[in-house]
């Protein structure tokens, strides 16, 4: 027989309302990530923010810290805190420390990678945003879910 217990439980209060734009996205970004104790400017940061049905930000979940140039993590890695969670949909998010938030080849990859997983969970998998600065009149990020690639 297998036994669970429940260690912690927690209620918040949502960390943004319906955070359902890519501009959102970022905001949220640049307010709860980049004040963090965890963050610095020089890695790549992979995070995902859990959602409940109506879209607001109610989990900040720090999946993987990197170097300048990368950030690797497993689909498990990245799905396993929305799943505990109970989160009903999810936005995934990084920075590219150079300020350029042109997708990667690797980027895209993994994108799709875990498009695929949150269907086969039922999670759904809102926007994959890269955070960058802004350059020449175009938005510090980059939204898959805008350019159509999501």
């Amino acid at each position: 027989m297998i036994e669970v217990k429940i260690v912690e439980t927690r209620v918040c209060e949502p960390i943004a309302r319906a955070a359902s734009n890519p501009e959102k996205i970022a905001a949220a970004w640049n307010t709860h990530v980049t004040n963090a104790s965890w963050y610095g400017d020089g890695r790549e940061h992979l995070v995902a923010f859990g959602m409940d049905a109506r879209h607001n930000i109610t989990e900040l979940f720090l999946i993987a810290v990197g170097c300048l140039t990368e950030c690797t993590a497993h689909p498990r890695d990245i799905m396993r805190p929305a799943v505990i969670a109970n989160c009903y949909a999810m936005t995934l998010l990084h920075n590219h420390p150079s300020g350029d938030p042109t997708p990667s080849e690797a980027d895209r990859a993994l994108t799709r990678r875990i498009r695929e997983c949150a269907d086969l969970l039922q999670i759904h998998l809102l926007d994959h945003v890269i955070v960058g600065q802004p350059r020449d009149n175009m938005p510090g990020y980059f939204s898959f879910k805008e350019h159509g690639l999501l």
